[in-house]
């Protein structure tokens, strides 16, 4: 067997608990984050509409928004991945896979990677390598 590493030695099943409590309120900020990324994108196509080429360089404050809200909704398949996200299995997957979709990534691949990078977390074998 494995020996686990120093991180997975310092947490104790108490702490492991609290890390673990499903969040009911991922929806609504999932919402949020979309409806932010929508309003960058959609003030950004009418800027350029307006101000052609000059346009490109003024949104640049509304591409960085677009990209954080897109990571923002990326971090909920995350937690899809780990079944945080809600207690039903199946609404858990439905909702970690849609926010997978967005950046065109699906859940089941990210497991698998995301999987194999916390049994070799920081070590050779760890896809964030």
């Amino acid at each position: 067997m494995r020996k686990l590493n120093s991180y997975q030695n310092t947490l104790n099943a108490e702490t492991i608990k609290e890390l673990l409590v499903i969040e009911h309120r991922y929806l609504l900020k999932i919402v949020l984050l979309l409806v932010l990324y929508i309003f960058a994108v959609s003030i950004t196509v009418y800027i350029n509409q307006i101000f052609g080429f000059y346009g490109y360089f003024c949104s640049i404050p509304l591409y960085l928004l677009a990209g954080a809200s897109l990571h923002g909704i990326c971090l909920f398949t995350h937690e899809g991945v780990h079944g945080t996200l809600y207690k039903n299995t199946w609404i858990n997957n439905l909702i970690g896979s849609l926010c997978g979709y967005v950046v065109l990534q699906t859940m089941a691949g990210y497991r698998v990677l995301h999987l194999k990078h916390h049994k070799y977390l920081n070590i050779e074998g760890d896809p964030g390598l």
